[in-house]
């Protein structure tokens, strides 16, 4: 049996999920869903998973005993703990594969945890319910040369989050825009972003001479699978947008991610960003 600790928003609990799956074999009936953290949490707009086409999952109430572990080892800044029960992971191991049972504990952003199960996810990451209206713009997207521009504002603004994990530029985004217009004869590029102001003030310039649709007034989860049928992207620092891109996995896709991920690594965290994709500096 496995627990999975959920906790941020709909990126990170893909991480988490998908990890689990992936070390379960994806037996869904093995795995057990921690979703306390949401009980204070709900920023993000709590747990997620029940609007994609995944299996149901058993919740996990952990008591008081296992909360106070847990609290215990968040405390640690880059350790990866290992014992009969909790598996706490703050940078990349390979012993997580070899668990039978366990608590985990963590954020497993790194593809190589469930890599072989691509197919498996991409089928689950779907929204629950998709309108007519949306199935129509996906296939719009699927019809064209579709770049993704993803624009995270909002929470990222704070000066606590700017910090520890920065934000994307505007430099950031016309040079990977600007990349994208020498490569493509005729890209056509959807922005999503949560601040649709900024990007007006900001970028509208440097989508001249292209196509561009503004996605609005749709869920995270439709958002996200609409960035994954686009057949490139360009990417905030941000989980959300991370998986857009991965289940995407076009031919001849380019992708790319801004570089530093974070100003400073968080709990022993590294840059997800795969080898294959291009780098522009964020600021």
């Amino acid at each position: 049996m496995y627990i999975v600790r959920l906790t941020g928003g709909l990126g990170n609990q893909l991480f988490q999920i998908s990890t689990a799956l992936s070390i379960s074999e994806n037996r869904s009936n093995s795995i057990l869903v921690d979703r306390s953290s949401f009980f204070k949490d709900k920023k993000h707009g709590g747990y997620r998973l029940n609007h994609l086409r995944l299996p149901e999952f058993k919740k996990y109430n952990p008591n008081p005993v296992v909360r106070y572990i847990v609290k215990i080892l968040d405390k640690f800044p880059v350790l990866t703990v290992v014992t009969p029960f909790f598996f706490h992971e703050k940078k990349y191991s390979d012993k997580v594969k070899q668990i039978k049972s366990g608590y985990l504990i963590g954020y497993w952003q790194d593809h190589k945890y469930f890599d072989k199960k691509f197919d498996v996810l991409k089928k689950y990451f779907v929204p629950s319910v998709i309108s007519l209206q949306e199935e129509r713009l996906s296939k719009f997207i699927r019809s064209c040369d579709s770049v993704s521009v993803h624009v995270r504002r909002g929470d990222y603004t704070r000066a606590d989050v700017i910090k520890n994990h920065g934000i994307c530029s505007t430099s950031y985004y016309k040079e990977a825009i600007d990349i994208i217009k020498d490569k493509l004869t005729d890209p056509h590029f959807f922005v999503f972003t949560n601040d649709h102001q900024w990007v007006a003030d900001n970028l509208d310039g440097t989508f001249s001479g292209a196509c561009v649709t503004y996605v609005k007034d749709h869920s995270q989860e439709v958002d996200l699978w609409l960035m994954s049928q686009c057949k490139h992207n360009v990417i905030a620092n941000s989980s959300f947008s991370w998986w857009g891109a991965y289940l995407a996995n076009h031919n001849k896709q380019i992708v790319i991610s801004p570089y530093p991920w974070y100003e400073r690594p968080q709990r022993g965290s590294s840059d997800p960003s795969l080898s294959s994709w291009m780098r522009v500096k964020k600021r």
